[in-house]
């Protein structure tokens, strides 16, 4: 299981028999205002297919808040919509939880522990 916002990259290097399940926190494609730093993670081509075909056993979960500073309003709309179309991963929207970088997430690991029963 990979968890994390920017996992799907990873997913997108594993050989084309690996089948794994992952929960991406706080994922985007666009976000509200962009920086330098950020520019390689919004520009890089990606391999959107590999990453269904590695989940196709285990879908992707996206844990999504409202509030996140980065991308809330229409990023968040947006994210939401190309999460599903080019990973078909399930949403998970926590109102509130802001951009899922505090020390605990209490959220985020009760996910991962639904995720990890099933």
């Amino acid at each position: 299981m990979f968890i994390g916002g920017l996992a799907a990259q990873t997913l997108a290097t594993l050989p084309e028999n690996t089948r794994v399940g992952a929960v991406l926190v706080g994922a985007w494609f666009t976000v509200n205002e962009s920086w330098e730093s950020l520019n390689p993670w919004l520009n890089t081509p990606f391999d959107y297919d590999r990453v269904k075909q590695v989940t196709k056993e285990h879908p992707i979960v996206a844990i999504v808040s409202d509030n996140d500073r980065f991308t809330n309003g229409e990023a968040m709309t947006k994210n939401i919509e190309l999460l599903k179309e080019r990973y078909n991963a399930e949403i998970v929207m926590r109102p509130g939880e802001n951009h899922f970088n505090e020390k605990e997430e209490p959220g985020v690991v009760e996910q991962v522990l639904a995720m990890l029963s099933k």
